[in-house]
């Protein structure tokens, strides 16, 4: 079962590339990923001094490290790292390194599930903290 038919079975959140496109994602992922219900980009901006400011949004025209992180929060300390899959393939949960380098413009689709309840069963594996499937172009 494929992005299109899982797209019309309603379950999940679902961007395809013309979402992408209509709201111009295109400094990196973490605004295409902060849109997506369920799901939350924490970032971590180091300021002069040595502080460092967690935030739920990114600072326009500012690099700044960030996660992606399931708004329910139920893994240790509150935090709870949604399983990512790029192309089918389960990335290695909690290092989100890959997706700094993952361009906006290269992304296909991208497609959101809460949790196991609402996870197809190719990606329910890990769903605790849902799941984030991005299929890019070819």
């Amino acid at each position: 079962v494929g992005f299109t038919a899982r797209k019309e079975r309603g379950v999940g959140t679902f961007l395809a590339r013309e979402e992408l496109e209509k709201w111009r994602y295109d400094t990196d992922m973490a605004g295409a990923l902060n849109s997506l219900p369920g799901f939350k980009v924490n970032w971590t901006i180091a300021r002069s001094g040595g502080i460092r400011v967690q935030s739920s949004r990114g600072p326009p025209g500012l690099r700044g490290s960030w996660r992606l992180l399931a708004e329910q929060g139920i893994g240790p300390n509150g935090i709870c790292f949604p399983t990512v899959y790029l192309d089918g393939l389960r990335m290695h949960r909690g290092d989100q390194s890959y997706l700094d380098n993952l361009r906006p413009e290269a992304v296909e689709a991208i497609e959101a599930y809460s949790g196991p309840a609402t996870a197809p069963a190719q990606f329910n594996s890990e769903a605790i903290c849902g799941v984030i499937v991005i299929w890019t172009r070819r």
